[in-house]
């Protein structure tokens, strides 16, 4: 099994902690598409054969382009792949975009999995982040998508923002529970390179949370939905029994992906590619059948490494079968010798199915751990 991404990297105003690629000139749709839909006929064999089972539309604000090109991509999968009977079709959602029109034609071309960019209920913060939205968009986007008859449903908070305060993260999360939804994605601010906000960092007009404040954020979205029946399944992820994203839960299982789109990234199990982070770039090429992306093999430690940074990020963990099955002695003593000491702190733990886990409360420090158990020679 593998999955489908499509970078769509059109907004209309750039959000000012994002680093994702994107652009604000939307005179290139046409063009966009027509070469995305080139790249897939291009790389049809990239996967090898496998089935595919997912489909994702990201960004960008892939709500910003018509349904009908949203379509034409989806049939260019069915034209050149096996499809699996329960394919999952996910697009991201900007809410000031969504109609009820838009919605109904999303559901008869397929799009099964709707994941909305809420990021928070509190009109100071999505003005401080530039969202374009604000809580009352929120809502009646929600709405008319539950309306359309949608049961499977993501939102993307955000916290540990300059200037959240407890009670007012504790807020936006009480009212995300409230929408009775299956699935959030919540995620801690991260001051990137590049962005709006790291710069606003440098110059000193704003401050960082401190750690206590952001650990009690996340402390609190692990308490909260917990309390309504979410599972905690990934560092940022909660569902519901069954509406775990199957995408992105492929990207931690080590299944084989491709990216398609300027800036998108692919993985064929022994290899990285990584698309050109230009669209007038991606677009020449594609159009000149010239090279259009980096390339990467990966050696056993590389992959030693990926494995750990993504199987740890889950509340399933990694079976020592994982590395034997994969790499040699070396590689698996390393790992059991590296482990040793957050098993003695209690930081990583064995669980009855014999997975080492790191506990929930430690996932907040997890980048930390995660790196001391790489190979770095």
């Amino acid at each position: 099994m593998a999955g489908i991404y499509f970078h769509i990297p059109f907004c209309k105003t750039r959000c000012n902690y994002c680093d994702f690629y994107s652009t604000t000139d939307k005179n290139k749709v046409p063009e966009l598409i027509k070469a995305e839909l080139k790249e897939v006929d291009l790389r049809k064999n990239y996967l090898s054969n496998e089935v595919i089972e997912t489909i994702y539309f990201g960004g960008g604000t892939p709500s910003l382009i018509s349904p009908g090109n949203i379509e034409k991509l989806i049939n260019t999968v069915y034209k050149n792949f096996k499809i699996d009977a329960n394919l999952e079709i996910t697009i991201e959602v900007n809410p000031d975009d969504i109609n009820s029109n838009k919605i109904k034609l999303y559901n008869k071309i397929g799009v099964n999995r709707i994941s909305v960019g809420l990021q928070s209920f509190n009109n100071e913060i999505l003005s401080f982040i530039n969202r374009r939205h604000d809580a009352a968009k929120s809502l009646k986007a929600i709405e008319i998508i539950k309306n359309a008859g949608y049961k499977n449903i993501s939102v993307d908070l955000i916290y540990g923002i300059p200037n959240l305060s407890i009670k007012d993260w504790e807020s936006t999360i009480d009212k995300t529970l409230e929408l009775k939804i299956q699935h959030i994605s919540a995620y801690h601010l991260s001051f990137e390179k590049g962005t709006k906000i790291n710069s606003q960092l440098l110059k000193k007009e704003i401050n960082q949370i401190s750690d206590d404040e952001s650990f009690a954020q996340y402390n609190l979205l692990c308490k909260k939905f917990k309390k309504y029946n979410f599972e905690h399944y990934e560092i940022s992820n909660f569902s519901l029994k069954n509406f775990e994203s199957k995408h992105n839960s492929a990207y931690w299982q080590n299944k084989k992906y491709l990216g398609i789109g300027p800036s998108a990234h692919s993985y064929d199990g022994n290899s990285r590619q990584w698309n050109v982070k230009s669209l007038n770039k991606y677009i020449e090429s594609i159009n000149s059948e010239k090279k259009y992306f980096l390339h990467e093999f990966l050696n056993e430690n590389q992959k030693y490494n990926e494995l750990i940074l993504i199987s740890l990020r889950t509340n399933k963990g990694l079976t020592i079968n994982d590395l034997k099955m994969c790499f040699n002695k070396n590689i698996q003593n390393h790992f059991l010798k590296s482990v040793n000491k957050y098993l003695d702190n209690g930081k990583i733990k064995i669980n009855n199915k014999g997975n080492y886990v790191i506990t929930e409360k430690d996932w907040f420090i997890s980048d930390g751990i995660i790196s001391d158990l790489f190979i770095t020679n």
